[in-house]
């Protein structure tokens, strides 16, 4: 799955599903997904597919398969798999994303063409952490990575 799967259909539908259960547990009307990396992704994928999402917040996150898979010589995904193919709907949608600096997995350069077709500046802002990589810089600014205001948020 890690090679070829890691946000196929069926991963997807299985997140959806867990999300599902999670709402009707809590009585959440509207929904606010968060996700990190390869979860920066699946939440993407899941807010494409739901009418209730309020808001998107991601930390290095993975929203280009497609370039992705380039940048690190990997095999394509399918794709569904890339959320630059939900961008329409995700442009609706309130967003933020935070990229590291010094990110080598996944560079800021690589979310540019994300942010382009949500289009960057309406309902979707990006935020570059000086210092940061994938893994580190990341632990001080929790607190300011969820008191953020969203662009056109309520």
């Amino acid at each position: 799955y890690w090679n070829s799967q890691r946000y196929s259909r069926e991963l997807v539908d299985a997140m959806n599903k867990a999300v599902n259960q999670l709402k009707a547990k809590s009585g959440a009307r509207r929904l606010h997904l968060i996700g990190y990396a390869g979860g920066a992704t699946m939440a993407l994928l899941i807010a494409a597919q739901r009418p209730d999402i309020a808001s998107l917040r991601t930390i290095a996150g993975n929203l280009d398969t497609d370039a992705f898979t380039d940048l690190h010589q990997l095999p394509p995904l399918t794709a569904e798999s890339n959320p630059l193919r939900h961008a329409a709907i995700l442009a609706k949608i309130p967003q933020n994303h935070w990229l590291g600096q010094n990110d080598t997995v996944v560079p800021p350069a690589l979310v540019n063409r994300y942010a382009n077709a949500v289009g960057k500046g309406n309902c979707t802002r990006l935020q570059v952490v000086l210092k940061a990589t994938h893994e580190q810089g990341w632990e001080k600014r929790w607190i300011d990575f969820l008191n953020t205001p969203l662009p056109c948020g309520d």
